[in-house]
């Protein structure tokens, strides 16, 4: 492969990365920190509500878990701002009560 071949496909590797994080949206921690929002730490945050649940047979299916967080990840991708962590809370919370 060429030189500028090489360069060309670097270019656009470094051109989709930096696009990817541009598009990667941010969280307002309660301390004021500003974080970037993951559908992991969503995922993890719906587990370990739904893991505070008492009655097994009251549990979401890691299915519905991994819906659950599609939906407020996408939610979330649609803001222009950063979201605060409790209204985030807020909408995990009234997701998991419509499952």
């Amino acid at each position: 492969m060429s030189t500028a071949k090489r360069l060309l496909t670097l270019s656009h590797r470094i051109l989709h990365i930096s696009t990817k994080k541009e598009l990667m949206k941010n969280v307002i921690k309660r301390s004021g920190k500003i974080e970037p929002l993951t559908k992991k730490k969503i995922f993890d945050s719906i587990c370990n509500a739904n893991s505070a649940v008492q009655d097994q047979s009251e549990q979401l299916t890691r299915k519905q878990i991994i819906r659950i967080t599609d939906t407020v990840f996408e939610f979330c991708q649609d803001l222009d701002e950063p979201i605060d962590i409790d209204v985030l809370e807020d909408v995990i919370e009234k997701k998991l009560m419509e499952a």
